[in-house]
């Protein structure tokens, strides 16, 4: 194809892969083998998160299936005081991986807050 008269031209090519005719690894699989062989491979995971929100409460529960590991926290408020609980509970160990807790005041002209 020829623009405006110039020496320019536009040439488009197509080449094709054939997996039969350049690879021999692929000759003797379907592709619902080639698939199925990705699936089972391949690394699944998922996540379900929860949350529950109120005026005074703050609750929420992660499952983390990859793990599997499932992570909560807690938060309750009023006039003032705030306290807070946040875990991870690993099921593949049965063990406790995370855990903390906190617990803050806050008035007119100050606040106080601590962890641990």
């Amino acid at each position: 194809m020829e623009l405006m008269g110039s020496d320019l031209k536009l040439c488009t090519r197509v080449t094709t892969f054939e997996p039969h005719q350049s690879c021999n690894c692929f000759a003797d699989k379907t592709h619902e083998e080639l698939w199925r062989e990705k699936l089972t491979k391949s690394k699944k995971s998922g996540k379900l998160k929860t949350a529950y929100k109120r005026d005074f409460v703050n609750l929420g529960c992660d499952v983390d299936f990859e793990g599997p590991i499932i992570h909560a926290a807690a938060v309750l408020g009023y006039e003032g005081w705030i306290a807070g609980y946040q875990m991870a509970f690993d099921t593949a160990k049965s063990k406790l991986a995370k855990n903390n807790f906190a617990l803050g005041y806050k008035a007119g002209d100050f606040q106080l807050h601590t962890n641990v």
